[in-house]
């Protein structure tokens, strides 16, 4: 097992890793829906699965405004903050390390999770998407456009909330700018067609997500804030690619080595983008040369391909997501190369302990009885 690259420590910046196997972010709307903390439950699945080299935890709305769906935490008042310290706590008392992932979910919801008012994002354009309500899917509505001084407020709220982690006891943390949410909205060109200087050139609609990064310097490390990309996105969640799409990215990577950031996370594309002529399949290979810093690659990952991708540098960590929801002990199961535990689908999303936290580890597995 000494051999296995993945089981190196890793130094992320300055923060010690005891691995290079991350846990992916995942929603798993199990946090209270009025307050947005989270519970004994969220301490449990998070510790459990502290054997990863670093945890990044399911997003976490920035303020009451960025609400998009049930069940979601927040980290932007003193109630969650005490409830958040509960489970980073318990995962460094497990020898882990946690970031915790900003979001606003922007054009991406309802009404009905903002009392009534519209979503709003930095275009008002009409798209194909759904969210789940208490009344099943809804489609979305089309919203409203930022006001250059809602712009500035949003931006304030990622800068507490990143204050406010900090004082939760989270380790660093990531900011979501991808699937199709707020940061990604203003990248992409189909989301984003404003006149001002957070619209039009590849730099203005980069602007927002620079400019989340500055404020955050302001309240935090640079050296514990991750940006989380997914470049190639596609026909989903209400992002499509175009000729602007990955030059508008090189340009954010790019400029991303002006910071001393923890790292860049970038997702593989969730539809099959090969034939796409704006399409870039295998991003980790595309963006590695353009990024100086650490790099996360997420993306249908197994144990050879995580010892090839780090083997040939193409990156320095691995993030898993399914496999960590059904497998808390997987850094041990891709070690020693022991069998997964097959995902329960249905429990996914919302519920109780069920397909949470009742996964077993591989030895108590092998030792019930039959």
């Amino acid at each position: 097992m000494k051999t296995l690259s993945f089981l190196a420590p890793f130094d992320l910046n300055g923060l010690p890793l005891k691995n290079r196997i991350v846990m992916a972010p995942m929603g798993r709307s199990r946090a209270d829906d009025t307050l947005h903390t989270v519970n004994h439950l969220h301490r449990t699945y998070y510790t459990q699965r502290a054997g990863a080299g670093l945890i990044i935890t399911e997003g976490a709305l920035v303020s009451e405004e960025a609400n998009g769906g049930l069940g979601l935490p927040g980290i932007y008042n003193r109630q969650q903050i005490e409830s958040w310290r509960k489970i980073t706590d318990g995962v460094h008392e497990k020898g882990g390390k946690i970031f915790i992932q900003l979001w606003h979910t922007g054009r991406l919801s309802h009404p009905r999770f903002l009392k009534g008012n519209l979503p709003k994002g930095p275009s008002v354009l009409p798209f194909q998407a759904a969210v789940y309500t208490e009344k099943g899917f809804e489609n979305v509505p089309t919203g409203e456009e930022f006001t250059l001084d809602e712009i500035a407020r949003v931006i304030n709220s990622f800068r507490s909330a990143g204050r406010k982690a900090m004082l939760a006891g989270f380790d660093g943390v990531e900011i979501q700018g991808g699937n199709g949410y707020l940061v990604h909205q203003f990248l992409n060109y189909y989301s984003n067609q404003r006149n001002d200087q957070y619209g039009g050139s590849i730099q203005n609609r980069s602007r927002f997500l620079l400019e989340i990064i500055e404020n955050l310097a302001q309240v935090m490390p640079v050296q514990r804030i991750g940006v989380r990309l997914n470049p190639s996105q596609h026909n989903i969640l209400g992002m499509d690619l175009d000729a602007q799409t990955i030059p508008t990215h090189e340009y954010v990577v790019k400029s991303l080595n002006d910071f001393d950031l923890a790292y860049l996370h970038l997702v593989s594309p969730y539809t099959d983008v090969t034939d796409h002529h704006f399409g870039v399949s295998n991003v980790v290979q595309h963006f590695r040369p353009l990024y100086k810093g650490n790099l996360i690659t997420n993306g249908g990952y197994n144990r050879a391909k995580t010892e090839e991708v780090l083997r040939t540098q193409e990156a320095d960590l691995v993030s898993f997501g399914k496999l960590f929801i059904s497998n808390p002990d997987l850094v041990q199961r891709l070690a020693n190369d022991w069998s997964l535990n097959p995902l329960q689908e249905a429990t996914i999303y919302g519920g109780n302990a069920a397909g949470y936290t009742d996964y077993p580890f591989y030895e108590a597995a092998r030792v019930a009885p039959v």
